[in-house]
């Protein structure tokens, strides 16, 4: 063989090389891409119940996308906007509430029933009062089982820019045990508000993706009897003395409600967390450190 046919055969295999490389790489974008389109092409295609809650029906009904449950605005439950993720649901405090029933997935309303675990997510935007979210036997009393996030004294603002409180509660609760986190506040602004929980490993709290604070040492519970109420409340007090308190009703912004019965991963909480954004540069200010992933995953 002369040196110029050996060239042209040590060329025709390096073009060769190249072209699977270069196709490796394409499939591996599109490994990544595919992962990120379970939650985010079509969203959140393996979870139980979603509802983007951007807005109603002529009827004022809700939409479920992943599952069939039957939800409402209630008292005037108004639809607005948000950079970072476009339409959301609105409350205003005084006595607006939504309200989701016939929860087929009894795990969600009643975590004993979980067997492997339960996990929820939304973006909110949380100005005062006491009832954010609650379900199970938490919608029409202060035990479970169920799960609720709740806020005691939540009704002034304090600092410039947090909203505080010694009383932000999160607390899941099965017929025998409940979990409890505790935070003393929240942001003012927009966030993506998820936790996860499993019998052996506990309740996890995550905000923007990022895990914050854990607990896995549950309490042995007392109170808790009967079968759980088929409903989820947001907004809602479960109480009348709460209902004609000025602080009763959540005052807030909400959308893109999403639940899984199991418990996700820290990648996949991540992920829930960037497949809502809207792809704008005022949707990465709320989340420069995950500018790289959201880049990597949609590229």
């Amino acid at each position: 063989m002369n040196l110029t046919s050996y060239s042209i055969v040590i060329l025709f295999l390096l073009i060769a090389c190249l072209t699977s490389i270069a196709r490796g790489s394409r499939n591996g974008r599109k490994h990544r891409k595919a992962r990120f389109e379970t939650f985010q092409g079509a969203r959140y295609t393996q979870a139980n119940h979603y509802l983007p809650l951007n807005g109603t029906t002529a009827q004022k009904k809700l939409l479920d996308l992943r599952g069939n449950a039957s939800g409402a605005t209630e008292n005037g439950v108004k639809q607005s906007t948000a950079d970072q993720i476009g339409y959301v649901l609105t409350l205003d405090g005084i006595d607006d509430f939504i309200e989701l029933k016939n929860i087929k997935d009894q795990c969600v309303v009643d975590p004993s029933l979980c067997r492997e675990g339960l996990s929820v997510a939304f973006w909110i935007k949380y100005n005062a009062g006491k009832f954010i979210i609650s379900s199970g036997q938490y919608t029409n009393e202060n035990f479970g089982p169920g799960f609720r996030f709740i806020c005691e004294n939540c009704s002034k603002k304090k600092g410039p820019h947090l909203y505080q409180s010694r009383r932000f509660q999160l607390e899941l609760s099965t017929i025998n045990h409940k979990w409890t986190i505790l935070l003393d506040h929240v942001p003012r602004w927009w966030f993506h508000f998820a936790f996860t929980w499993n019998h052996k490993r506990g309740l996890k709290f995550y905000k923007n993706g990022q895990l914050v604070v854990s607990s896995s040492n549950p309490e042995t519970v007392v109170d808790g009897k009967g079968r759980a109420n088929d409903e989820i409340t947001i907004g809602k007090p479960n109480k009348l003395i709460d209902m004609i308190s000025k602080n009763g009703y959540g005052d807030l912004s909400i959308a893109h409600l999403v639940i899984w019965t199991y418990e996700l991963s820290k990648y996949d909480v991540e992920i829930a967390f960037l497949s809502a954004l809207t792809k704008t540069k005022n949707s990465l200010r709320c989340c420069q450190t995950m500018k790289g992933e959201l880049a990597r995953y949609i590229k």
